[in-house]
Order: C-alpha cells, then sequence, then structure tokens
C-alpha cells in the first residue's frame, strides 16, 4: 500500500516539473531573455556616509550596467528604474575599496554587470569656516580713467570640504577684468579659494559659488573722450559710389596739461584727410588726427579709415532677338513674337561696355516634332555681375512646320 502511494507521488513530482519546464520554454519562446547595455549611464548614489566625512579626491558620477530581462521588461525599462549604490555604511576616515550594487525595480530582470565593478575611495573629516571675499582687479582701465576700490558682494562667504583643502584656504577672490574699460563695473563673477601661492584651491565647497563686483571710473583731470570723424576729398570714378566709411576707433582719448584747454573741445576730432579721386577698390588706410595746439591724443597716434567702393547699381533694357536651337532637319521654326525686351541689372560701367552678342535669348527645340509649342527662352548673360531682372514676355509661341514661313524663320541646320 506505502510502496503504491509512493509510486503515485513520484510520478505526480516528475509530471509537475515536467509542466515546469515546459511553460518555462514556452514563455522564453514567446518572450526571450535579452541581454544588453542599458543605454545611458546611471548616477551612483553614495549611501550611508557619516555626516561628519567627506569624500576626497572625487569618484566617478555614474556607471554602466549590462542587464538581463524579457523583451517585453526591456520595452519598459527607464532610467528612474536603474539605481546603483556604494554603500559607505560604518567606513571611517581612510581609504577604502567597496563593491557597486545594482538594483532594479521591474521584474523579472536581473543586473548582470556593472562598470566599474569596484571603487576605491578616500574618506575625510569634513570642516567649514567662514573667510571674507576680496573683490580684485586686473588689467587697466583705459588711458585717461581710473577706478575706485572695488567691493565684492556679499563680503564673506562659507567653506566646506576635506579638512586638508579647507585648512588650505587663505583668501576668497571675487575677480574682475578691467582692461580698456571706461564705465563702471557692475557684474557677476565665480568665486576663487586661492592657498598661499595663488593657486586655485579645487574641491572646496563655496556658497555662495558667485559674488558682484561693484566699482565705479572716474576720467582723470585734464582728459577727455571724443568722437573721431574721418575727413574725405575727392570724387570715386564715375560709375562707382562709396557705400560705407568706417574708423577704428570710433572714440580717442585726447589730454592736456591745461584741462580749460580739453573742456573747451567741440566733443570731436577730425583725422587728416584722405584722397578717393578716381577710386574704383576699396580704401583702407591709417590716418593721423588733426588736434589743436596744446591737446594730445592718449595712446595711438593714428586711426584706420575704411571705405568700400562699389559699382553702381543700375538696369538697362535691351531688345534681343529669339534664336532657336535644336531644330531637326527639314524643319522650320518660328517664334512669336520675334523680338524679346530684356531687363539686364549690374554695375554701370559694365553695363556701359556691353556689347550686342553680350546677351542672346535662346530657345531649345530639340527633339521637338511639328507643332505649336508655348516655350520659356534661356536668357545667355556673358559679363559677370549683370543678372537679369525681367524678360518680356516670359513664354513665347514657338510654331514647328516642314514648310518655309512667310515670313523669314529660322531654318534647320
Amino acid at each position: 500500500m506505502l510502496h503504491t502511494l509512493w509510486d503515485h507521488v513520484r510520478t505526480l513530482t516528475i509530471a509537475f516539473f515536467l509542466a515546469f519546464f515546459v511553460w518555462v520554454a514556452a514563455v522564453n519562446a514567446a518572450d526571450p531573455l535579452d541581454v544588453r547595455s542599458f543605454p545611458s549611464s546611471v548616477p551612483i548614489d553614495f549611501v550611508g556616509l557619516q555626516d561628519s566625512l567627506v569624500i576626497v579626491d572625487g569618484a566617478p558620477a555614474t556607471a554602466r550596467v549590462t542587464i538581463r530581462a524579457p523583451g517585453s521588461v526591456w520595452d519598459l525599462l527607464t532610467s528612474r528604474d536603474v539605481h546603483v549604490e556604494a554603500r559607505l555604511n560604518s567606513l571611517g576616515v581612510g581609504t577604502h575599496e567597496l563593491t557597486l550594487v545594482g538594483t532594479l525595480d521591474r521584474k523579472p530582470a536581473l543586473i548582470t554587470q556593472i562598470e566599474p565593478a569596484r571603487l576605491e575611495l578616500s574618506l575625510e573629516e569634513a570642516a567649514s569656516r567662514s573667510l571674507s571675499v576680496r573683490a580684485a582687479l586686473t588689467g587697466e582701465p583705459a588711458l585717461g580713467y581710473r577706478m575706485d576700490d572695488p567691493v565684492a558682494i556679499p563680503e564673506s562667504v562659507h567653506l566646506s570640504g576635506p579638512a586638508s583643502l579647507v585648512d588650505r584656504v587663505v583668501e576668497v577672490v571675487a575677480q574682475t577684468d578691467v582692461t580698456g574699460r571706461r564705465e563702471d563695473i557692475d557684474t557677476e563673477v565665480a568665486l576663487m579659494a586661492l592657498d598661499t601661492a595663488g593657486q586655485v584651491i579645487e574641491g572646496v565647497s563655496l556658497e555662495p559659488a558667485t559674488a558682484r563686483v561693484v566699482t565705479t571710473v572716474h576720467q582723470l583731470v585734464g582728459y577727455r573722450l571724443v568722437a573721431v570723424i574721418p575727413i574725405i576729398k575727392g570724387q570715386v570714378e564715375a560709375g562707382y559710389q562709396v557705400s560705407s566709411i568706417t574708423v577704428s576707433p570710433t572714440l580717442v582719448t585726447v589730454f592736456s596739461p591745461d584741462p580749460q584747454a580739453v573742456d573747451d573741445l567741440p566733443g570731436y576730432v577730425e583725422t587728416e584727410s584722405l584722397n578717393l579721386t578716381g577710386a574704383q577698390d576699396d580704401i583702407q588706410e591709417e590716418v593721423g588726427l588733426q588736434l589743436p595746439e596744446g591737446i594730445f591724443l592718449a595712446g595711438d597716434q593714428s586711426v584706420i579709415v575704411q571705405i568700400q567702393v562699389a559699382p553702381i547699381e543700375t538696369t538697362i533694357n535691351v531688345t534681343r532677338p529669339v534664336v532657336i536651337e535644336g531644330l531637326a532637319k527639314g524643319l522650320y521654326a518660328e517664334s512669336s513674337p520675334a523680338t524679346a525686351s530684356v531687363i539686364l541689372k549690374g554695375p554701370l560701367p559694365v553695363l556701359n561696355k556691353l556689347l550686342y552678342d553680350d546677351v542672346r535669348v535662346v530657345v531649345n527645340v530639340d527633339r521637338l516634332a511639328v507643332g505649336a509649342y508655348q516655350l520659356t527662352p534661356q536668357v545667355i548673360i556673358l559679363p559677370e555681375g549683370v543678372v537679369l531682372q525681367t524678360l518680356l514676355p516670359e513664354t513665347y509661341e514657338i510654331v514647328i512646320s516642314r514648310t518655309p514661313p512667310a515670313t523669314p524663320a529660322t531654318p534647320a541646320p
């Protein structure tokens, strides 16, 4: 009796396992497992770090993971489902090697590999303190100007980080470049934590990380900023025009031992005259300034004047016969109308020298049989810079026949 009962139990167990394996095989066939790298890097969470400690020398912020999961799970996986942790519980000051741990919110899925798999971290006592912020200016303002001592806002900053780095900080500087400046300064700059050698110390957190640097600019007595007016004489070549005139710099600083002489200036100075007579190309020249007696230029003693000279653009209307090309042998063709009105646009000097053969109006009837066609001709223009503005009319009736028309027509070659 017991032997028979045991046989039944064994048979049922084998049947169960066979059914289970068949079910697993069926599921895998319908939703096969896929092992591949997760498409994006995963942030590493550093958990369990004691409040009195900080990580030194930095650590990788992300890791790459390989996941094994059915295709249906892969379709649903997002970055929010994947977690990588560095568990720092009970770790003290010193260097430690630890294994990264990966977890998934979606099942069934498994992280099979993490890169890097292990991290080496150095932990150190945390430190913090406050320091005043020193505003510093680099470079020199424009000639004839001076700046007040700069002020930093806020006046102090809170430092935090590894004790070995925080202890090296001797000052926090808000630095801005004032080279060539003529206006007041009110700008936001990044703060820098410096050691005794003036080197920036990385790895220290500053709160806030930026500060405003504010200072006022004053013009020195006897100095004045004035505009520069270029003086031009003569005319460019006929058919050309001056399209632009620029001067660099547009403003200059002048000075005099007599402050009243500077104050009496009209607010501008003129350049030496620049002659354009007969010019056809752009001009760039260094010219001096006409300064009253006792007035001097601070800095460079000349300016650059740039003059752009361009041909005058205009239009002309010419009439040309419609030339028919590509006509088959034994055929004749006639255009209606027989001539075209062509409006051209281009440089005046080029249009003034335009030759009759420089412009042609051509209709191509290659492979066309006997019949009437509405065709658009091609306008061939030889001189560079000349473009077609309008063709009147735009289309032409071309009649192809086997007999010569009553009026002269274009015969086949």
